[in-house]
């Protein structure tokens, strides 16, 4: 992206399971030491438009702020490669997937930062499916390293 700045990112994940509520499966790890991740399942919430980019302020309990932009998509049976992306309600599984920077900032992300996290997103999801049996699931949250992400005025994603 021309004219962009890189800064760190983190990439992090929203989603329920086939018999599971919505949680944090892939942290910040800026968020992950104390446990504020749960501050990201409080406050992002689906986007009724989905995929498209939404960007939130967060602030957590100790006074810490992030940006996040965050998307919606349902994940379909052929990116899971099974043969049905329902849970056992029958609801498509959706994933809340983006990016965490640990400052306030007005930005647009290049679609390219947005495709890393989606794919990081996306494989952290198989795998917490290949693990979860019954209505339990085999461990918490994946922890993310940061990624060099390319940022720029408040747009929409190039």
């Amino acid at each position: 992206m021309a004219g962009g700045n890189v800064r760190l990112a983190w990439p992090f994940l929203i989603a329920r399971g086939r018999h599971s509520g919505y949680r944090t499966l892939v942290s910040p790890e800026p968020l992950a030491g104390d446990g504020a991740y749960g501050i990201l399942e409080r406050e992002i919430e689906p986007n009724p438009d989905r995929d498209t980019p939404s960007t939130l302020e967060l602030r957590t309990p100790d006074g810490r702020t992030f940006t996040a932009v965050h998307l919606s998509h349902v994940v379909s049976a052929k990116e899971l490669d099974v043969a049905d992306a329902r849970d056992v309600h029958g609801r498509p599984l959706l994933l809340i997937f983006g990016l965490l920077w640990d400052e306030a900032l007005l930005l647009k992300v290049s679609t390219a930062d947005v495709d890393v996290a989606f794919r990081i997103a996306l494989t952290a999801y198989r795998r917490f499916l290949a693990r979860v049996t019954g209505h339990r699931s085999g461990r918490g949250c994946e922890l993310e390293r940061p990624l060099r992400a390319c940022t720029g005025p408040l747009g929409p994603v190039t």
